[in-house]
């Protein structure tokens, strides 16, 4: 939405066990340098206290190049070896640089430094 400036209603996800979901994005709030929006969280057949949660993202243009993702309040971090989590790498995104944080309710985004 920050790159295209359209508005996107409904994203397509396949998750890692290969379902195709339509969710809704939710709370979308918009400016010139950032957009943030949430997705509700189903918890599937294997409900918690977090069933229902709106789980938000936020993304900021910079004048950094490339792309920086950290995880916000309420994210936790896999920080032992052994832990099947993919790698996140940063992606050069050319003259459109993103800072991109996720987090359960949104914070004011920071500049990246």
């Amino acid at each position: 939405m920050l790159l295209t400036g359209h508005e996107k209603r409904t994203i397509d996800l396949l998750t890692p066990k290969g379902v195709a979901l339509t969710l809704d994005v939710l709370e979308i709030m918009r400016t010139p340098d950032t957009v943030s929006c949430a997705i509700r969280k189903d918890s599937g057949d294997d409900p918690d206290v977090t069933h229902d949660t709106l789980v938000f993202a936020a993304v900021q243009r910079t004048e950094t190049p490339g792309v920086t993702i950290d995880g916000g309040a309420g994210v936790g971090r896999v920080t032992k070896r052994g832990l099947d989590q993919p790698r996140v790498s940063c992606v050069t995104s050319g003259s459109s640089p993103l800072t991109s944080r996720s987090a359960r309710r949104p914070s004011t985004p920071s500049r990246a430094a």
